[in-house]
């Protein structure tokens, strides 16, 4: 027998959708790295004493010149300065792909310029209201927005405002 919980239907993005969505999904997985990479370093500085280094301000390598360890006023040891220098090399490598992740998903954001884009006109129009940046408008296109919802309760449904049908 089969319950009407074993019937449930599937919205396949096509090929297109599904490639526009690349440049979100890897601007997030960019981001989650570069809290990786920020977390190791303070976490090296930490064992030493410094909790004030801020790895993602323009002057990191001059600070960390000028680091010395709290417990004796020393410079930091020669290994563990060169790892944070080899994670500060990978932060400007992520740092780089991000902005320029960035600077290609504004050029969809934006009216002015033509872009290969499936979704860039309903981007637009989007990011013309007020409280809607490029970024929110290009997760919620390509996210959320691709599929037709028929009512109201599904699409509360679909982002997990309400539950549901047969569940509790």
């Amino acid at each position: 027998e089969l319950s009407k919980k074993s019937w449930i239907v599937v919205c396949v993005p096509s090929v297109a959708e599904e490639d526009d969505r690349r440049l979100n999904r890897e601007r997030g997985r960019l981001i989650n790295e570069r809290i990786q990479h920020v977390t190791r370093i303070k976490g090296l500085l930490a064992i030493h004493g410094i909790y004030d280094y801020q790895p993602l301000r323009r002057d990191r390598m001059l600070r960390l010149e000028r680091l010395r360890t709290a417990a004796d006023g020393q410079k930091l040891p020669p290994r563990l300065k060169a790892e944070i220098l080899r994670e500060l090399q990978r932060l400007e490598l992520i740092l780089g792909m991000i902005k320029t992740i960035e600077a290609e998903r504004d050029a969809i954001a934006s009216p002015k310029t033509e872009v290969e884009h499936t979704n860039a006109k309903k981007i637009q129009d989007l990011a013309k209201i007020k409280s809607i940046g490029p970024e929110f408008a290009t997760t919620l296109i390509g996210e959320v927005l691709y599929r037709s919802f028929d009512n109201r309760k599904q699409l509360a449904s679909y982002v997990g405002l309400t539950p549901a049908h047969f569940q509790s």
